[in-house]
Formats: structure tokens, sequence, C-alpha cells
């Protein structure tokens, strides 16, 4: 009889341990994507991401759509007067779905802080674009190296244009074309909102056989 309740001691304890060990392990992966839920929540509610990860992902999530990327600084007038030519002279006159739009904005100079964010996003009015804040500057630094900007100028004011194939891999992916309001660039580097929009043009007319022999 003592080896028997010995025996159910022991079944019950397990089982009672197994019960907490599992209700341990829903609680953790609810909390996760609770967690989860609510960081996306929080970017949607102020418009931009803080996430440069989500970028890489979104970036080759809209494979198959010509992709533009900017990088500004927030509060810079040579940077939203940029902003400003792209959105007049860009998005205003192409209206092609399959286009993505990403700005990010970086720490460059003293006044630049996530705070200016929203008020530099009211230049660019498009249900395309996709805002994010790099509060570390890695993408200056990124495409700075793949740019080849002279003496490691941080990439900054700079337009980047993608094809409809460009992938984000281990290193951020090289522009097929791009422009830039920088100091000590060549001239046909500066930025030329009709030159951008006819590039941009270029890269989203159908490029198939049948289009080409107008079949």
């Amino acid at each position: 009889m003592r080896g028997t309740l010995e025996m159910k001691r022991r079944y019950f304890k397990a089982t009672l341990l197994g019960l907490i060990a599992q209700s341990m392990i829903i609680f953790a992966v609810y909390s996760s994507f609770g967690r989860s839920d609510a960081a996306s929540q929080q970017a949607s509610d102020r418009g931009y991401s803080t996430d440069i990860k989500e970028l890489h992902d979104k970036f080759n999530k809209d494979k198959g759509n010509v992709r533009l990327l900017l990088l500004l600084s927030p509060t810079c007038p040579e940077c939203l007067r940029g902003a400003s030519e792209i959105q007049s002279k860009v998005l205003e006159k192409i209206k092609d779905s399959d286009m993505r739009v990403y700005v990010i904005y970086l720490p460059i100079l003293k006044m630049d802080r996530e705070e200016s964010v929203p008020s530099a996003m009211k230049q660019l009015q498009d249900k395309r674009v996709s805002f994010f804040w790099d509060r570390n500057g890695e993408l200056a630094h990124s495409y700075s190296r793949v740019l080849q900007l002279p003496a490691r100028q941080p990439a900054w004011d700079v337009y980047l244009l993608f094809n409809r194939d460009n992938a984000w891999k281990a290193d951020v992916p090289a522009p097929d074309y791009w422009m830039a309001q920088l100091s000590g660039i060549s001239s046909e580097r500066r930025l030329d909102g009709n030159k951008f929009a006819d590039e941009t043009s270029k890269l989203l007319r159908p490029t198939s056989p049948m289009f080409l022999f107008g079949i």
C-alpha cells in the first residue's frame, strides 16, 4: 500500500510539473506575439518605424516593384527641398502602383532627433511611401561604402533607385541609379527631379519579349 501511494505521489508531482512547464511555454509564446503586435501597432500609430530589419524585410517583400530609397536628415533644408522635389517631379507624375518608396531619416545634424521625423514626413504625401528612423545612422555608413563616397562621407541627402529584381541580402543592395545633393559629387549625380523621374520610368517599363515585339 505504501509503495502504491508513493508511486501515485510521484505520478501526481510529475504531472503537475509538466502542466506548469507547458503553461510557462504557452505564456512565453503569447507574450512574444503580444510584444510584436504592440510594436507593430505603435509603429502604425506614429506613421514610421524604427526597425531597420523591418525595412530589410519590406524591401525584399516588395520585390517585383521598382523601389526608391531616400536617405535624409529630418531637419536639413536641402533634404526637405529634395524630398519636395521627389514628391512633385516623381510621385505626382508617376502614378504606377508597382512602385514603392522608403524614406529613411538619419541623425546627421545636431538638431536631428526622432521628434523631428513627423514634421519632415509632411514633405512626402503618397500611399506608396513608408517612413523609417535609423537612430544609429547605420544606412548612412553602409551606403557611403557602396556608393564609394569621398573621405568616408556619410550617405545622406541621397536618392537611390532599384530595379524590380534587386534583393537585400547580407549587405545593403547596390542601386541601379542614384543622385544626391552632397558636396564633392559630380554634376551628373546632382539631384534633378525630372531626370530622376525619367530613370524611374525606364525601370517601370515592361521588358517582356511580347511587349518589345508589340504582341
